[in-house]
């Protein structure tokens, strides 16, 4: 019983192991050199760098470029995501019980069936005309 259950957990760790490393090599170490990297003086080019701490945090939040484009993004994160979530949300609920669930259901279904309708009105004519033309046996006109 405990050699199997430990082949199980091996099969899922080998069935992991590609995606585990793609994630380490792309994302995870990307991540933690740029961290660790934000705390030297490192520049394109120059082979040597220094530890400077927090400095290049604080010299990040002196500036003004920053503090505006921060705001920017906070604005634009805000202004973006509220009526993502705001507006299906009381479509929903609007849907579930409220006054305009006749109307609503009947927006949300209305692309199904046109297409069908269409088609329907279309070949009314088409068919009427054949009808007419069809002997009086019974038998159906051919559509040619």
């Amino acid at each position: 019983m405990r050699g199997r259950r430990s082949r199980t957990w091996l099969t899922a760790y080998l069935f992991l192991a590609p995606g585990l490393l793609l994630f380490a090599v792309f994302r995870a170490y990307p991540l933690l050199e740029g961290l660790r990297l934000s705390f030297t003086n490192a520049r394109l080019g120059r082979a040597t760098y220094s530890f400077v701490g927090f400095a290049n945090y604080m010299r990040l939040l002196d500036d003004t470029r920053f503090q505006v484009s921060l705001t920017n993004t906070f604005v634009y994160t805000v202004g973006s995501t509220v009526p993502i979530l705001a507006i299906p949300l009381a479509l929903a609920l609007a849907l579930n019980r409220g006054r305009l669930r006749t109307l609503l259901r009947s927006a949300f279904f209305f692309p199904f069936t046109l297409s069908v309708v269409t088609v329907g009105l279309t070949m009314v004519p088409a068919l009427a005309a054949k009808a007419m033309e069809a002997p009086a046996t019974g038998e159906p006109a051919p559509l040619t």
